[in-house]
Protein backbone atom coordinates (compact mmCIF):
# COMPACT_ATOMS: atom_id res chain seq x y z
CA UNK A 1 0.00 0.00 0.00
CA UNK A 2 2.69 2.49 0.39
CA UNK A 3 4.25 2.07 -2.63
CA UNK A 4 0.71 2.89 -4.35
CA UNK A 5 0.48 5.95 -1.81
CA UNK A 6 3.66 7.08 -3.40
CA UNK A 7 3.28 6.61 -6.65
CA UNK A 8 -0.17 8.31 -6.15
CA UNK A 9 1.59 11.48 -4.84
CA UNK A 10 3.77 11.91 -7.54
CA UNK A 11 0.55 11.47 -10.14
CA UNK A 12 -1.35 14.21 -7.62
CA UNK A 13 1.64 16.45 -8.14
CA UNK A 14 1.84 16.35 -11.81
CA UNK A 15 -1.43 17.86 -12.33
CA UNK A 16 -0.34 21.44 -13.26
CA UNK A 17 -3.02 24.15 -12.71
CA UNK A 18 -0.73 26.57 -14.30
CA UNK A 19 -0.93 24.31 -17.15
CA UNK A 20 -4.85 24.33 -17.57
CA UNK A 21 -5.15 27.59 -16.30
CA UNK A 22 -2.88 28.69 -18.98
CA UNK A 23 -4.89 26.16 -21.49
CA UNK A 24 -8.55 28.14 -20.50
CA UNK A 25 -6.93 31.35 -21.61
CA UNK A 26 -5.72 29.95 -24.61
CA UNK A 27 -2.16 30.74 -23.73
CA UNK A 28 0.78 28.26 -23.31
CA UNK A 29 2.70 29.01 -20.43
CA UNK A 30 5.64 26.85 -21.17
CA UNK A 31 6.15 29.56 -23.98
CA UNK A 32 5.37 32.39 -21.79
CA UNK A 33 8.01 34.37 -19.41
CA UNK A 34 9.79 32.14 -18.05
CA UNK A 35 8.13 29.23 -19.46
CA UNK A 36 7.56 27.85 -15.73
CA UNK A 37 4.44 25.93 -14.57
CA UNK A 38 3.94 27.60 -11.53
CA UNK A 39 1.64 30.91 -9.81
CA UNK A 40 4.23 33.46 -10.35
CA UNK A 41 4.62 32.74 -14.26
CA UNK A 42 0.88 32.37 -14.75
CA UNK A 43 0.12 35.56 -12.55
CA UNK A 44 3.02 37.57 -14.68
CA UNK A 45 1.64 36.25 -18.28
CA UNK A 46 -2.22 36.25 -17.35
CA UNK A 47 -3.15 38.33 -14.24
CA UNK A 48 -3.88 37.86 -10.30
CA UNK A 49 -6.69 35.51 -10.77
CA UNK A 50 -4.54 32.80 -13.16
CA UNK A 51 -1.77 33.19 -10.03
CA UNK A 52 -4.68 32.82 -7.62
CA UNK A 53 -6.10 30.05 -9.01
CA UNK A 54 -2.61 27.99 -9.82
CA UNK A 55 -1.51 29.01 -5.88
CA UNK A 56 -5.08 27.11 -4.69
CA UNK A 57 -5.02 24.44 -7.03
CA UNK A 58 -0.95 23.66 -6.35
CA UNK A 59 -1.58 23.97 -2.82
CA UNK A 60 -4.53 21.29 -2.73
CA UNK A 61 -2.41 18.89 -4.10
CA UNK A 62 0.15 19.00 -1.00
CA UNK A 63 -3.17 19.19 1.08
CA UNK A 64 -4.64 16.32 -0.37
CA UNK A 65 -1.81 13.71 -0.29
CA UNK A 66 -1.33 14.75 3.43
CA UNK A 67 -5.10 13.94 4.25
CA UNK A 68 -4.39 10.90 1.68
CA UNK A 69 -1.60 9.80 4.13
CA UNK A 70 -3.19 10.32 7.02
CA UNK A 71 -6.87 8.87 6.40
CA UNK A 72 -4.29 5.70 5.23
CA UNK A 73 -3.09 5.41 8.97
CA UNK A 74 0.27 5.87 7.92
CA UNK A 75 3.12 7.13 10.37
CA UNK A 76 4.43 10.84 9.73
CA UNK A 77 7.86 9.70 8.31
CA UNK A 78 5.68 7.98 5.24
CA UNK A 79 3.21 10.75 4.93
CA UNK A 80 6.74 13.49 4.44
CA UNK A 81 7.90 10.91 1.77
CA UNK A 82 4.96 11.02 0.20
CA UNK A 83 5.25 15.22 0.47
CA UNK A 84 8.46 14.51 -1.03
CA UNK A 85 6.80 12.92 -3.93
CA UNK A 86 3.55 15.28 -4.58
CA UNK A 87 6.77 17.80 -4.93
CA UNK A 88 9.01 15.84 -7.27
CA UNK A 89 5.42 15.50 -9.23
CA UNK A 90 5.28 19.06 -9.32
CA UNK A 91 8.80 19.67 -10.39
CA UNK A 92 9.11 16.91 -12.68
CA UNK A 93 5.96 15.79 -14.35
CA UNK A 94 6.73 12.83 -16.85
CA UNK A 95 4.25 14.22 -18.99
CA UNK A 96 5.86 17.70 -19.69
CA UNK A 97 8.86 16.00 -20.58
CA UNK A 98 9.85 16.68 -16.46
CA UNK A 99 9.67 20.77 -16.73
CA UNK A 100 6.83 22.12 -14.41
CA UNK A 101 6.73 24.67 -11.81
CA UNK A 102 8.76 25.47 -8.53
CA UNK A 103 6.88 23.84 -5.96
CA UNK A 104 6.45 26.26 -3.39
CA UNK A 105 2.56 26.20 -3.61
CA UNK A 106 2.62 22.55 -3.57
CA UNK A 107 5.23 22.43 -0.69
CA UNK A 108 3.39 24.90 1.57
CA UNK A 109 -0.21 23.42 1.19
CA UNK A 110 1.62 20.05 2.51
CA UNK A 111 3.40 21.69 5.63
CA UNK A 112 0.41 23.39 6.44
CA UNK A 113 -1.68 20.58 6.66
CA UNK A 114 0.84 18.38 7.69
CA UNK A 115 1.90 20.98 11.04
CA UNK A 116 0.05 24.16 10.96
CA UNK A 117 2.80 24.95 13.86
CA UNK A 118 5.73 24.03 12.17
CA UNK A 119 4.99 25.91 9.55
CA UNK A 120 4.73 28.80 11.94
CA UNK A 121 8.74 28.53 12.32
CA UNK A 122 9.02 28.90 8.11
CA UNK A 123 6.43 32.55 8.70
CA UNK A 124 8.51 34.03 11.10
CA UNK A 125 11.52 33.53 9.11
CA UNK A 126 9.75 34.68 6.22
CA UNK A 127 8.26 37.57 8.48
CA UNK A 128 10.84 38.91 10.29
CA UNK A 129 14.36 38.31 7.56
CA UNK A 130 11.49 40.61 5.01
CA UNK A 131 12.37 43.72 5.80
CA UNK A 132 15.78 43.08 6.20
CA UNK A 133 16.20 41.52 3.12
CA UNK A 134 13.61 42.96 0.52
CA UNK A 135 13.24 40.09 -1.26
CA UNK A 136 10.17 37.75 -1.10
CA UNK A 137 12.52 34.96 -2.62
CA UNK A 138 15.78 35.80 -0.11
CA UNK A 139 13.51 35.68 2.67
CA UNK A 140 11.45 32.84 1.49
CA UNK A 141 14.78 30.52 1.95
CA UNK A 142 15.60 31.94 5.46
CA UNK A 143 12.23 30.78 6.36
CA UNK A 144 13.04 27.61 4.83
CA UNK A 145 16.20 27.79 7.07
CA UNK A 146 14.57 28.30 10.23
CA UNK A 147 11.81 25.47 9.47
CA UNK A 148 14.51 22.78 9.09
CA UNK A 149 16.20 24.42 12.45
CA UNK A 150 13.89 23.73 14.13
CA UNK A 151 13.14 20.03 13.03
CA UNK A 152 16.70 19.96 13.66
CA UNK A 153 16.58 21.32 17.44
CA UNK A 154 13.49 20.00 18.30
CA UNK A 155 14.94 16.69 17.51
CA UNK A 156 12.40 15.48 15.46
CA UNK A 157 14.87 13.09 13.20
CA UNK A 158 11.26 11.70 11.70
CA UNK A 159 10.70 14.16 9.92
CA UNK A 160 14.29 15.01 8.87
CA UNK A 161 12.37 14.18 4.89
CA UNK A 162 10.92 17.84 5.22
CA UNK A 163 14.49 19.00 5.29
CA UNK A 164 15.22 17.68 2.01
CA UNK A 165 11.92 19.11 0.52
CA UNK A 166 13.01 22.35 1.69
CA UNK A 167 16.64 22.54 0.18
CA UNK A 168 15.06 21.23 -2.79
CA UNK A 169 12.36 23.97 -3.33
CA UNK A 170 15.40 25.98 -2.31
CA UNK A 171 17.64 24.34 -5.01
CA UNK A 172 15.05 24.83 -7.78
CA UNK A 173 15.15 29.07 -7.40
CA UNK A 174 18.85 28.99 -7.20
CA UNK A 175 18.48 31.30 -10.20
CA UNK A 176 16.19 33.70 -8.74
CA UNK A 177 18.62 33.84 -5.64
CA UNK A 178 21.49 34.10 -7.45
CA UNK A 179 19.56 37.18 -9.34
CA UNK A 180 18.77 38.61 -5.95
CA UNK A 181 22.18 38.53 -4.97
CA UNK A 182 23.63 40.29 -7.56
Amino acid sequence: MLIYYLVISYLIGTFMTAYFVGKWKGINLQQANTGNLGARNAGRTLGKTAFLLTVIGDGLKGVLVVCLGRYLGFEDVWITAGMLFVVLGHLYPFWLKFKGGKGIATGIGALLTFSPILLLALIAGFVVSLPFTKSLTISMVIGFMTYSIYIVATGKFDLFILVAILALLTFEHRHNLIERVK
